[in-house]
């Protein structure tokens, strides 16, 4: 190696070291020597994942406000149809309970019934189809249920067959459960007065007024028979001896006798005389299912009032 480029080493690294040094003095004492530079792998950024797509849910029937109608037509779907709420009517002897809906078809329900027993069944839509049934063709599959809880009662169509009528197309039938009110709730059949509260084993109640008729019959044993009647035909009776005791109370199958018939009394201002006004007095008196007596089916409580016969 010649002299010039040894000379030229030397002069580089000096000018390296006195660089060095320069930047030492220009570092605050104690400050850390930066590392040297290097490229950091990074990691790339994974991309963005879709939320997963919402499960199908199967349509649910809809939820009706109040009560319901399930149609099924002949070899068709049932359809769920939202109703309003029943509303009754009595004319004589004969109750109507009608019920309509606000939907597209306009479908209106009329079930007539007499003691209880259903008459006639029509089902009008607004279109003008029209399905009916007629006195035992629909009596078995209609009820009217004492048993609902509280004081409301329901009527109760399982399987209804309603015939085509006219031009409309096959037969139809009908399931519901629909809300009736107490005896008491409805116009006119309120006991305006006097009435019997008859509150049944299952907790169940029904108010009876006996404002649809009355009327005595004397037998030819010297017993008197008093009779009242509600709007739908049904009888309450009791029997008076000549001692003014009561020897019988019935009511739809159900009764009591001699002894058994407790906390009932009478009261007349004529005692002698059958046909005049008489006051019948209940409190928790027990009537059962024939001649078993272990367990009461029903619990009257309340007054009844015989006007006076002409």
């Amino acid at each position: 190696m010649t002299g010039t480029p040894r000379r030229a080493l030397l002069l580089a690294a000096t000018a390296a070291a006195a660089l060095a040094g320069w930047a030492a003095w220009q570092r605050p004492s104690g400050a850390p020597v930066p590392a040297p530079e290097t490229a950091v792998p990074r990691t790339p950024a994974p991309e963005a994942i879709a939320p997963p797509a919402p499960a199908l849910v199967a349509a649910a029937p809809p939820r009706c406000a109040l009560q319901s109608l399930v149609l099924t037509p002949a070899g068709g779907e049932p359809a769920t149809v939202c109703m309003d709420a029943t509303r009754v009517q009595q004319t004589g002897s004969v109750r109507r309970y009608e019920i309509g809906a606000a939907d597209a078809d306009g479908w209106r329900l009329a079930v007539d019934t007499v003691q209880r027993r259903a008459t006639a069944v029509t089902l009008r839509a607004r279109d003008g189809r029209r399905y009916a049934c007629e006195a035992g063709a629909c009596a078995a599959a209609v009820q009217v249920d004492e048993r609902a809880s509280g004081q409301a009662r329901a009527l109760v169509l399982s399987g209804l067959r309603l015939a085509a009528v006219g031009a409309t197309p096959a037969e139809l039938r009908l399931d519901a459960r629909l809300a009736i009110p107490p005896e008491d709730q409805l116009p006119g059949l309120a006991c305006s007065e006097a009435g019997v509260t008859m509150q049944a084993a299952d907790g169940s109640s029904q108010r009876f007024c006996g404002q649809g008729g009355s009327g005595v019959e004397l037998a030819d044993d010297g017993q008197r028979r008093y009779r009242f009647e509600d709007h739908e035909g049904r009888t309450l009776r009791i029997d008076v001896d000549a001692a003014e005791r009561v020897t019988g109370v019935d009511w739809a199958g159900h009764g009591c006798r001699g002894a058994a018939c407790t906390g009932v009394g009478t009261h007349s201002a004529e005692p002698a005389n059958a046909l005049a006004q008489r006051r019948f007095s209940f409190g928790r008196t027990a009537l059962y299912a024939g001649t078993d007596h272990a367990r009461p089916v029903l619990v009257l409580d309340g007054t009844l009032v015989m006007p006076g016969q002409p």
